[in-house]
């Protein structure tokens, strides 16, 4: 159970709906999904971890979702090599990464994500990003540090802006 706190300051249990592993999604967070209105961070994360726990075996020798967190601190921090190394990210046919328009490396936040997605075989990004270029900043930035530990070569970054 968990407390939404409301503008007027009203606070309402939301018990999870959903639950897989430590990650849960409420009403609340359905109800952005039913009403197209957005997705929220623990959505997001919910579906991650989903993903994985459903398709673990076929997945995880071809495919890394990067979770928000980490890619959030991907894009903020100076030495990010330490970060993606361990990954093996050079192994992996296409590594799937969330990009948040936030810039503060303190706290978390932002109000806009977009997709970012390396395809091995093209040895190229993608960006998928539903407001055209509003994260291409964000995406560009996660995408060059990754390209460091891929053997440094990119073909190029491509923006996709028709996106849901």
């Amino acid at each position: 159970m968990k407390l939404l706190k409301m503008e007027s300051g009203t606070e309402i249990k939301q018990a999870a709906l959903y639950k897989v592993g430590d990650c849960q999604i409420d009403e609340y967070d359905v109800d952005c999904i039913a009403n197209h209105d957005f997705l929220t961070d623990r959505t997001l994360l919910f579906f991650i971890t989903y993903f994985y726990t459903k398709f673990a075996k076929e997945f995880k020798k071809k495919v890394e979702i990067i979770s928000p967190e980490v890619v959030h601190l991907i894009k903020m921090v100076d030495e990010s090599k330490e970060i993606l190394i361990p990954l093996k990210l050079n192994t992996k046919k296409l590594i799937i990464l969330l990009i948040n328009d936030c810039v503060s490396a303190e706290s978390g936040g932002g109000s806009h994500w977009s997709l970012l997605v390396y395809y091995q075989k093209s040895n190229s990004f993608y960006h998928f990003d539903s407001m055209g270029n509003s994260n291409g900043n964000h995406a560009s930035i996660v995408a060059d540090k990754v390209t460091e530990v891929l053997d440094g070569f990119l073909n190029y970054l491509i923006l996709i802006s028709a996106s849901p």
